[in-house]
């Protein structure tokens, strides 16, 4: 299933969660993330860096990596989301994949404003 906007997302979200899924994340780069369970029915925003992108290699990664790290903090799910996009934003401001990782105040500044 192709996914490039939100309401893409919102589609393929429902139809996962038809066939079973609980909960259906959906990430769409520069778009930020599509969330879908039986409370959240979403589109989270990502953080605008504007200029600053150099890279976008490691976004996955530090969304994912930052993700878990937010769950396992026990944040709820939203608030693990907009974390998750906070580091991802910020890794684009970097060049290359490991060295993009921002750690955990740079993360918690961006959430900050």
């Amino acid at each position: 299933m192709e996914v490039q906007t939100v309401a893409q997302a919102a589609s393929v979200a429902e139809k996962l969660r038809e066939l079973g899924s609980e909960t259906v994340i959906i990430t769409l780069g520069e778009n930020g993330v599509y969330v879908r369970n039986s409370e959240l029915a979403e589109h989270i925003p990502t953080f605008d860096m504007g200029n600053r992108v150099v890279d976008t290699t490691g976004a996955g990664d530090a969304f994912n990596g930052a993700f878990a790290t937010a769950l396992a903090d026990s944040l709820p799910l939203r608030e693990a989301i907009r974390y998750a996009n906070a580091a991802a934003a910020l890794s684009v401001t970097r060049h290359g994949a490991a060295p993009s990782m921002p750690p955990a105040d740079e993360i918690r500044e961006v959430l900050n404003g």
